[in-house]
């Protein structure tokens, strides 16, 4: 049986995105929201858009479509597999596929395939994770900017620090009280990097971002803190928080609920009852955090989701 998605092209929004598709063509989505009665909201381009099916498909996922039939009901046939197929690990993407990934997730269209290709072949020259760093790539293409290796890498660092060699550094001998979290957080920011302060006043197509990075000493141990904030579109936070070799990353997307899914690095042990007790904290404030704990591997550093791309 085929799987479908079908969309009410009665709706402005919808009947604008359908004048520019034929049929055959193939498309790309995002899932940005399950909603009752077999429904969902869909990423097309910048347009956000209510489709139907029966497909089990969750928030953050990327599909790949073929329209194959215009009507009062834009029918979309699925080309990627559904969520409950086995797919490649994101982790384990080439530079191309990463980039793709990206450039969906940031919501701007796909340079053409030239442009791509010299995208790849620059990514697969840089050094770290290649999803974290094709979104970020991305993030500076949309600005008008072409870096090259060196400087994303080093972008790279500025935002997350350099991975630590060695052991594990020692826990806390004492975790931090409030009173010291309070004062250790309030304190006056150091300077903003100029190339930060460029960035967040710097124009982009597709989703704007805002960064700041800076650190803090708690505990006795320094920490590397950076956010990332979406300005456009429905609203969106990452925060990146590293310790040494520890590290964890906090995604969030959304409002009534705001969606959390938490990523943590190799080195970093949560136990489990301290992460149950986040949860239901965390739940009273109405942010729903997601059942587990991810593979920081699987992360962009911006926003949730799989990164599948067919």
């Amino acid at each position: 049986m085929a799987e479908l998605l079908h969309v009410d092209n009665r709706i402005a929004t919808v009947s604008s995105a359908v004048k520019s598709v034929r049929s055959g063509e193939v498309v790309k989505l995002r899932v940005t929201g399950v909603l009752p009665g077999n429904r969902f909201r869909v990423l097309w381009g910048t347009r956000s858009l209510i489709a139907e099916s029966t497909l089990p498909l969750k928030a953050g996922q990327l599909v790949q479509a073929r329209v194959s039939k215009i009507g009062r009901a834009l029918q979309l046939q699925l080309l990627t597999p559904s969520s409950s197929q086995s797919s490649p690990s994101p982790a384990l993407a080439t530079p191309s596929q990463a980039l793709t990934a990206a450039f969906i997730k940031a919501s701007m269209g796909l340079p053409p395939d030239v442009e791509l290709e010299k995208m790849s072949v620059l990514l697969g020259r840089c050094r770290g994770r290649k999803n974290r760093l094709a979104r970020l790539y991305v993030d500076f293409f949309s600005r008008g900017a072409h870096p090259s290796a060196d400087f994303l890498e080093w972008v790279d660092m500025l935002f997350h620090g350099r991975r630590r060699q060695g052991r594990n550094p020692p826990g806390w001998e004492r975790p931090p009280g409030a009173s010291e979290c309070a004062e250790s957080f309030s304190e006056a920011d150091e300077d903003e990097p100029a190339l930060v302060s460029l960035l967040n006043q710097s124009p982009a197509r597709g989703e704007h971002w805002c960064f700041r990075s800076h650190r803090r000493t708690l505990g006795g141990k320094e920490l590397l803190l950076t956010w990332k904030v979406r300005q456009s579109g429905q609203p969106a936070m990452a925060l990146t928080v590293r310790d040494g070799e520890r590290e964890l990353e906090f995604l969030l997307e959304g409002l009534n609920p705001v969606s959390m899914t938490v990523y943590r690095g190799e080195k970093t042990e949560i136990p489990e009852k301290n992460w149950e007790e986040f949860c239901r904290r965390l739940a009273l404030k109405k942010i729903v955090v997601s059942n587990t704990i991810r593979d920081i591997e699987l992360s962009d550093g911006f926003t949730a989701g799989s990164g599948e791309v067919g």
